[in-house]
């Protein structure tokens, strides 16, 4: 794609799978003039995460921070539990959850013209 040919881009919990998060942040900059970024915040990430997700990722002083998994992850049963006992039992409930809090389990971005974003190591 040529620069800032796209109009909008939408990504959606894509970015917790690629080996290099800063080389796709750096394309999606690259060749989009504003888009969308959800991806799952770090707490959901650690409570109920998949082990396919390669990163945990927060939204912090205005930039996309994203720290590799360990190799190992435990996730917590009890919230997972909750949760997917929640949208399992409940569609309305998980409906509502999904609309109203996803925010509180998900980064959303709405970005224009660019974002900033960072790869940390483990201190």
């Amino acid at each position: 794609f040529r620069n800032k040919s796209v109009d909008f881009l939408f990504t959606c919990q894509t970015l917790e799978h690629v080996e290099r998060p800063d080389k796709a942040c750096s394309e999606i900059v690259r060749v989009a003039k504003r888009g969308f970024i959800d991806v799952p915040r770090i707490t959901s990430e650690m409570h109920m995460g998949h082990s396919e997700h390669r990163w945990y990722i927060d939204y912090i002083d205005k930039t996309l921070v994203f720290r590799r998994k360990p190799a190992t992850t435990v996730v917590s049963p009890y919230f997972g539990s909750y949760a997917l006992n929640a949208y399992s039992f409940d569609p309305e409930t998980a409906l509502m959850v999904e609309y109203y809090y996803r925010n509180v389990s998900c980064v959303q971005l709405l970005w224009e013209n660019s974002f900033f974003y960072k790869v940390l190591e483990w201190k």
